[in-house]
């Protein structure tokens, strides 16, 4: 049944002395194995999960770099400082060693993430982004908000007509962090809603 802190007396002088020094012996074998697969998967998952923060899609770093390239050719010196400025906050988070940082520094790489994004595709939607004050402080998994408003901006927005709007929301709710990201795209139809639900 899974109790592996089960032992059983080993007394005497018969051949059941044996058993049980073997039954004991096999039952910390088997809970020290069990240790280690537990540790060795909590392991991958880490590695796995710093393996995905750590990624920034080299389509995006390109087209970044191009814009910059765009820039200088139109000597536009304060802007570029502001895009290398995001930028350098946007690979400093993604190489940041721990998985936890906190929620003012993800509200900056997500704003980081906004900046990029809004001047490459500035026509096409804005943003506002609301942080209550006491949430700066507490912590959250590094790269939260960046891949649902980056699912924002490649999919909410097709087909609509107009600009389109991101507003993401950061409050303490019953002791709790709460994210909410909203934009006016238009939607799901009803059966890919019924495919994730």
């Amino acid at each position: 049944q899974g109790m592996l802190d089960i032992r059983v007396p080993a007394a005497g002088r018969d051949e059941t002395v044996l058993l049980a020094r073997s039954f004991n012996s096999m039952v910390e074998t088997i809970s020290r194995l069990l240790r280690e697969v537990r540790t060795e998967q909590e392991r991958k998952q880490r590695a796995e999960m710093m393996l995905m923060q750590a990624q920034i899609k080299p389509h995006f770093l390109f087209n970044t770099l191009e814009s910059i390239n765009a820039m200088a050719a139109q000597n536009e010196g304060a802007k570029i400082m502001q895009m290398v400025r995001r930028l350098s906050n946007l690979l400093r988070t993604s190489m940041h060693q721990s998985e936890v940082i906190t929620v003012r520094q993800e509200v900056e790489h997500v704003r980081s993430y906004l900046e990029i994004q809004t001047y490459r595709f500035e026509e096409i939607f804005t943003y506002t982004l609301d942080v209550e004050e006491e949430v700066l402080d507490y912590e959250v998994l590094k790269l939260t908000l960046q891949p649902l408003v980056e699912n924002c901006i490649q999919h909410g927005f097709e087909g609509l007509e107009g600009v389109g709007l991101i507003a993401i929301a950061v409050r303490l709710r019953e002791g709790a962090v709460e994210f909410e990201i909203k934009d006016n795209g238009i939607g799901m139809n009803e059966a890919a809603l019924r495919r994730l639900g």
